[in-house]
């Protein structure tokens, strides 16, 4: 239990020192389409890699793999938010369809992992108006984001 409670909590930091550099990188740059692409890129990676290193626990992978999404629409640029939860989305109905990978769960951790994506752009624009979030802010959209996939994978569980 420790293990996975330190390995999860490394994975979070990892991704959370990532953004961290990135936005002292980009603190001052205009956010242009090659850096808008890049974003995506780089938080769809996170997913993907969050998809497949997760942290095994009874018959389980327990993952940050919205947070991708989350970080890049919140942090630099709500389009960026979205083609990374389209991506990791995708990449996670094809983990479960063909590779085995929670394939009981993928049509619900496929389609929140890239609403996760078109939530942070919504909050970015008609909440934060395009501003950075505190970081307090952040943690709690990224747990009430959770709650949901939480609600949603029972959800389907219950129609399944």
């Amino acid at each position: 239990m420790l293990f996975m409670i330190l390995k999860m909590s490394g994975i979070t930091l990892a991704i959370t020192i990532l953004t961290v550099l990135l936005w002292i990188y980009l603190r001052d740059k205009k956010i242009t389409w090659p850096i808008r692409i890049l974003l995506a890129a780089v938080y769809a990676g996170c997913a993907i890699l969050s998809t497949h290193y997760g942290v095994d626990y009874s018959h389980m992978l327990i993952n940050v793999r919205d947070m991708g999404p989350l970080c890049a629409g919140l942090f630099f640029d709500p389009l960026a938010g979205i083609i990374a939860g389209v991506i990791g989305g995708i990449e996670r109905y094809i983990a479960g369809a063909y590779w085995g990978i929670g394939s009981y769960t993928k049509v619900a951790c496929s389609v929140s992992t890239g609403l996760s994506g078109f939530v942070a752009a919504f909050m970015s624009i008609f909440i934060f108006k395009r501003k950075k979030p505190s970081a307090t802010y952040a943690f709690f959209m990224g747990a009430v984001m959770e709650v949901f996939i939480c609600m949603l994978c029972s959800l389907h569980t219950e129609m399944t």
